[in-house]
């Protein structure tokens, strides 16, 4: 596996944990169709950071 920097993959984890987090932590609704768009977003950039960190740049 090469040394591969981790920032890529810390920073999607914090946007996840960051995704509407106060509404997630006070148990508040949350749109539902805006939580899948984003989820289609976020995993293409969570796919590519991914095959990046292990070295492998065709899709997951």
């Amino acid at each position: 596996m090469p040394d591969a920097n981790p920032q890529p993959l810390i920073s999607l984890i914090e946007e996840a944990l960051g995704y509407e987090a106060e509404a997630f932590g006070e148990d508040h609704p949350v749109e539902g169709a805006d939580l899948v768009e984003w989820f289609a977003q976020w995993r293409l950039r969570a796919q590519a950071a991914v095959a990046a960190a292990i070295g492998n740049k065709t899709s997951l």
